[in-house]
């Protein structure tokens, strides 16, 4: 059982940090599109499925639902456990991308009034 347990944790892992890694690029992505006032419907669509992710995370008291998964699997309930980036990112990313987030929209919203 134990086994089971530490290869569900992994794949949970695994696939939390390619989750975040998409996420922290559609941050830059927008951003880049702001800035260089490149914005289009994939520009629009990125930024409403990171607002999208943004709201599920907040609804889930600023933690991943992957974190609760990963939480039956482990007695380790260290901030990051569930994911492969240094202790450090994984404790202030939601602050890196609240801020990419927020910086982005700016731009786009900038790019498009004016």
């Amino acid at each position: 059982m134990a086994v089971k347990k530490s290869k569900a944790l992994l794949y949970i892992k695994v696939f939390h940090t390619l989750l975040w890694v998409f996420f922290a690029a559609l941050l830059l992505y927008i951003l880049y599109a702001g800035i260089t006032d490149q914005v289009t419907a994939l520009t629009i669509g990125a930024a409403v499925l990171a607002a999208a992710q943004g709201i599920v995370q907040t609804a889930n008291g600023w933690r991943y639902p992957l974190t609760g998964m990963a939480r039956n699997l482990t007695r380790d309930t260290r901030r990051g456990f569930d994911i492969f980036l240094p202790k450090a990112l994984a404790m202030n990313d939601r602050y890196l991308f609240t801020g990419l987030f927020l910086a982005g929209m700016f731009f786009l919203v900038y790019r498009l009034v004016l």
